[in-house]
């Protein structure tokens, strides 16, 4: 592995930027859960709104983004062997809203989760707080780095081990998309 975390700028224009996000409000929304199977709701942990995308004809555009883009990303920093992306989850986090120090990967699932992307969808001056950080690493994103994983159509990838967090939104509301790509059990 060569890197830690990578960012992409540009992945999605923000025109469609803002069809996601008019695609993810125009789903139900349900409270954030932590956990793969029995998941739940703990709001002290995990406060946000979220809907999963499927692939089909309205949504298939983005799949196929997000597969050419963690494409580049793996092979230029990762090189994680991974095959399968089943979803992909629409994020809103409003003021107040936040979710805690995690890892996306269940040791016991399988396949298991091996590469995390999160790309924001909303332009860095409607919104305060709502941060992605990330702990535990060997070499943390610089000012710049941060300023730019901020700006809208901009993709994150990391593998789905590294521990991170979104800060609590204190102005505004933030949406995203956060997707998973799976493959076989880590060696």
């Amino acid at each position: 592995m060569i890197g830690e975390w990578c960012y992409m700028s540009n992945c999605f224009t923000s025109d469609e930027c803002d069809e996601i996000v008019k695609l993810g409000l125009s789903q139900k929304l349900e409270e954030g859960k932590l956990g793969a199977k029995g998941s739940f709701v703990d709001t002290s942990y995990r406060k946000s709104k979220r809907a999963f995308l499927n692939s089909g004809r309205e949504t298939d555009w983005i799949f196929k983004r997000f597969w050419e883009k963690a494409a580049t990303a793996n092979t230029d920093y990762f090189q994680i062997d991974y095959n399968q992306l089943d979803f992909i989850q629409f994020t809103s986090y409003e003021k107040d809203e936040y979710y805690h120090s995690h890892a996306d990967l269940f040791v016991y699932e399988t396949p298991q989760r091996k590469l995390s992307v999160t790309i924001q969808l909303t332009d860095e001056s409607k919104y305060e707080g709502g941060d992605l950080n990330f702990e535990n690493l060997e070499e943390y994103p610089s000012e710049e780095a941060n300023a730019a994983m901020r700006q809208k159509g901009t993709a994150v990838f990391f593998p789905s081990f590294i521990r991170h967090s979104i800060t609590n939104v204190t102005k505004g509301k933030r949406y995203s998309l956060v997707g998973w790509f799976l493959g076989p059990d880590w060696k």
